[in-house]
């Protein structure tokens, strides 16, 4: 972005893709939307693949969706595929597995596929279906990470979505102490990012909630994991801008939520009085 800003309208115009997508991975995702709005039409299947990308975290479902399907008719592979299922699954849409039968394809052909085909059962209640894909997305993921020479720990954090979701299907079948010991082990790796971090000290604060009501103390400390993904701005409570966009806003009010609880359970009823607000 600095190389692209300093010099002439030239390079913007030469670069208009690189300098759309180096705006969407700096999370200027209105800014990345209007610059694509320059790319030629030699770029278009890139600018296409891009602006469906930006819809997705826009929130724009039904566009973003909309966008894959349009790139599949153009035989793009398994790749749209992929962030169709995805799209789907976070705009909790029934019919997702159905499409992929109709274009010849299984949800097990890829690890990210059969995972976002498990979140979409997940989506729409399928939990005992959704249960099964996350296992086969977990063996197909083990499979190919470590034929492409991950190790132990890197492919284990590599699968911490699976093991994040696998223990989220626990808490809620009320297997609450095994939830809360695989969202512990997922918060003590390295690996993980905020985004699958994140979810878990949220689950896992629920979890201590719900398995000791009255233990202050325990709470305090489980919020005390959820804490470095917040930040005050202008005096309101928020998720912190760099994971806000990644994780969407009705995930962002998960959170929020979850925090709250936990004060509640803790009896910090002002700052759980201020979550609730947030």
């Amino acid at each position: 972005l600095r190389l692209i800003r300093s010099k002439d309208e030239y390079m913007e115009g030469r670069f208009a893709f690189e300098y759309a997508y180096c705006l969407y991975r700096s999370g200027e995702i209105e800014s990345a939307l209007v610059q694509l709005g320059k790319v030629g039409a030699e770029r278009a299947v890139d600018g296409k693949r891009l602006e469906g990308q930006l819809r997705y975290r826009l929130e724009e479902y039904e566009a973003c969706i909309g966008i894959y399907k349009d790139l599949i008719r153009e035989d793009d592979g398994i790749e749209s595929k992929t962030n169709l299922m995805a799209a789907y699954a976070e705009a909790g849409m029934d019919g997702g597995e159905a499409l992929l039968e109709s274009m010849g394809v299984s949800p097990n052909d890829g690890f990210e596929l059969a995972f976002n085909v498990a979140c979409g059962m997940m989506a729409t209640g399928l939990a005992e279906n959704a249960r099964e894909q996350l296992l086969a997305a977990h063996r197909i993921g083990e499979e190919m990470l470590f034929e492409e020479g991950l190790d132990d720990d890197e492919v284990a954090e590599e699968l911490a979505g699976v093991d994040g979701q696998l223990a989220y299907l626990d808490a809620l079948e009320n297997n609450v102490e095994s939830a809360m010991k695989a969202f512990e082990k997922i918060i003590d790796m390295d690996g993980p990012d905020d985004v699958a971090n994140s979810a878990a000290a949220a689950n896992l604060l629920l979890c201590q909630i719900h398995v000791h009501p009255h233990d202050r103390k325990g709470a305090q400390e489980r919020l005390k994991l959820l804490e470095p993904y917040l930040e005050r701005t202008s005096g309101v409570l928020k998720v912190k801008s760099s994971l806000e966009r990644r994780l969407g806003a009705k995930n962002c009010q998960s959170l929020l939520a979850s925090y709250a609880c936990g004060l509640l359970a803790a009896n910090e009823i002002d700052h759980a009085r201020e979550a609730v607000r947030s």
